[in-house]
């Protein structure tokens, strides 16, 4: 004879029981899942800045290889960079001197040393006003 009472007293206690059971296993089953998860982003992470550092290494080596060539032609875009510095400030293109050349020359106003002015100046051409 199965005792039906007893069962039916203790079946909500068995399935508490289950599911107590059930959820610290999966618990330990995401706990895990986690763990792995930063264990395999720690190897990446570990990974890419070993990669980076060799670029950086590789960089620095070819850099130094090269620096002369680099000094020059840093040196080149500095000038070419001051000269435009330098160059004549205009709202028109008729104060530019490829227009000026393409038209065959228009006179111009003399005009100061351009080291002695700062900042954007108009050139005197007659057409500009």
């Amino acid at each position: 004879m199965i005792p039906w009472s007893l069962i039916g007293r203790l079946a909500p206690y068995a399935a508490i029981g289950l599911a107590l059971l059930w959820g610290g296993f999966e618990h330990t089953w995401r706990v895990t899942l986690q763990r792995d998860a930063a264990q395999e982003v720690a190897k990446a992470q570990a990974m890419v800045a070993a990669f980076k550092e060799a670029d950086e290494a590789n960089t620095r080596k070819i850099a130094d290889a090269h620096a002369a060539e680099i000094a020059r032609i840093k040196g080149e875009a500095n000038a070419r960079e001051t000269s435009i510095r330098r160059a004549v400030a205009s709202n028109s293109c008729l104060d530019t001197p490829a227009y000026r050349a393409f038209i065959g020359g228009l006179p111009v106003a003399p005009q100061a040393d351009p080291g002695s002015q700062v900042g954007p100046r108009r050139t005197g051409t007659p057409l500009s006003r």
